[in-house]
């Protein structure tokens, strides 16, 4: 159905745009073309013009020229309204892929108890409830469509303590209570992080791949954030959706 649309709006804004030029044509562009007498004219000037012009193009035809500027026009048109449904395609895209994220997240934080953090932090899978919580967090990774990567992070001035960290098919999660450092595409907002606040979604390149990260708060029951869950969606994927999209409208 997507792809309908925009082949519809294709073909709309490149007829609307023909029409346009061709029903609008200033007049003072008429001397800086050579078809330019045939819009808008009478037939004496059109018959000046003629002579005037017959001599330099006696060997091409008025139908060849018309027919070559034609072609250049939807050659033109084609590539502006290419280039126009693939930007909104792109767009479209990584916005779908972000929400996908943050569903993952949001689903997440009704299933991971806020008020229970520093005690997975100090017990580790002996909590009561652990093992139970990461199934259900695996469970939402596996059913929600683009998310690469669900985890727990505890956030402190030093940097993140792993709380959960799904496993997946290609790569084992870290172990609870292992630390890591603030990647550098977090450091700007590593004083929002610090005081539990919300951060856009960043892109990371690192250790786990090219990703889009987005970030929910985990609020305990006196409304204090205790960690954030962490959602990633492979940018590659989104690039690859992305280019496969091109493609297909090029050749349509």
């Amino acid at each position: 159905v997507g792809d309908i649309i925009v082949d519809a709006e294709d073909k709309t804004i490149t007829t609307v745009m023909l029409w346009a030029a061709l029903r609008f044509y200033p007049k003072k562009l008429y001397d800086w073309f050579s078809l330019s007498y045939l819009y808008d004219r009478s037939e004496d000037e059109i018959a000046k013009v003629c002579a005037k012009q017959k001599a330099r193009y006696k060997k091409q035809s008025v139908y060849s020229r018309i027919i070559v500027i034609l072609a250049i026009a939807m050659i033109v048109l084609s590539i502006l309204t290419t280039s126009l449904g693939a930007l909104y395609y792109k767009r479209a895209e990584k916005e779908q892929f972000i929400k996908n994220a943050k569903s993952a997240a949001q689903v997440a934080t009704i299933v991971v108890d806020g008020n229970k953090i520093d005690e997975y932090l100090e017990k580790g899978p002996a909590t009561e409830g652990y093992d139970e919580t990461e199934a259900l967090l695996s469970k939402i990774r596996e059913n929600i469509v683009n998310v690469k990567y669900l985890y727990v992070y505890k956030l402190t001035e030093k940097g993140c303590y792993v709380v959960f960290d799904v496993d997946t098919p290609d790569m084992p999660g870290e172990a609870c209570g292992t630390f890591d450092q603030f990647e550098k595409e977090f450091v700007p907002y590593r004083e929002q992080l610090i005081k539990g606040e919300p951060i856009p979604p960043i892109m990371v390149n690192d250790k786990f791949g090219w990703l889009i990260s987005v970030y929910i708060p985990l609020k305990n029951s006196a409304g204090q954030t205790t960690a954030y869950i962490g959602a990633d969606v492979s940018a590659v994927d989104y690039v690859k959706g992305v280019l496969t999209y091109l493609i297909k409208l090029i050749f349509m």
